[in-house]
């Protein structure tokens, strides 16, 4: 039986709009094993990026419990998450948000760097073995501005990955591509996952969610059927729809 890394009890939450109060997470039982490929699906609206943000820890929840490696996430200080987020969870978003002036290799690296001591060897050769390993190893001196649109988005992925972190966590990193650099996309986060990183994804791509190890689908807020595993196609694409 695979242990299990991530676990999320009675998850809830509310967000205020205009002039009532609106459930995006209601009750909420979720586990993440370790090393597993877990995508989850649902409608515009039915709180996957929540379910997300609350899992990587950007967002603290109104009740219930989340558990990493058997530690309750939230009775912990805001410093400690910070250095959680730090060193083992890296966080993807659906648009890249490099920094124009910056090279390939900075945009990388910008993260570690500290006004006191300079990026280690082992980051830099890390961020250069990445970039190299998502075709971009002949343009690391190139600004952003002269990327195509996935290949900025394979920065953002080399730049969350490149400390070694455990688990990957994954907000429609398609979302803004095209189908080939979307494939291309999917391909490497495989690859990540093949090499031992757990990854939490939410995507509205059924053929995207198909190569996951496992999904959920939130329906209005709550866990709308089991996990599905195997998954079939035409099943995701029937939650998606």
């Amino acid at each position: 039986m695979k242990d299990i890394l991530i676990s999320g009890r009675r998850l809830t939450k509310s967000f205020q709009s205009e002039d009532k109060e609106v459930t995006v997470l209601n009750d909420i039982f979720i586990d993440v094993y370790k090393g597993e490929f877990l995508a989850i699906v649902g409608r515009s609206g039915s709180g996957k990026t929540t379910l997300l943000n609350v899992m990587s820890t950007l967002v603290r929840p109104d009740d219930g419990d989340l558990f990493y490696q058997g530690k309750n996430l939230l009775t912990q200080q805001p410093s400690e998450l910070n250095l959680l987020r730090k060193t083992d969870f890296a966080i993807v978003f659906q648009f890249h948000h490099l920094i124009p002036y910056l090279t390939v290799m900075q945009n990388t690296l910008l993260p570690y760097m500290h006004s006191i001591k300079p990026v280690s060897k082992d980051l830099i050769q890390r961020a250069g073995h990445y970039l190299t390993k998502i075709g971009l190893g002949d343009k690391l001196n190139r600004l952003p501005g002269k990327l195509s649109g996935g290949e900025q988005q394979r920065v953002a992925i080399a730049r969350a990955v490149v400390k070694s972190s455990g688990v990957l966590f994954a907000d429609e990193p398609t979302g803004s591509l095209d189908k080939k650099t979307g494939e291309e996309i999917m391909d490497f986060l495989q690859q990540l996952n093949h090499e031992g990183m757990s990854i939490v994804m939410v995507t509205h791509e059924p053929a995207y969610a198909a190569r996951a190890d496992r999904v959920i689908e939130l329906s209005d807020g709550a866990l709308a059927t089991p996990p599905l595993s195997p998954l079939h196609f035409t099943e995701v694409e029937e939650m998606v729809a």
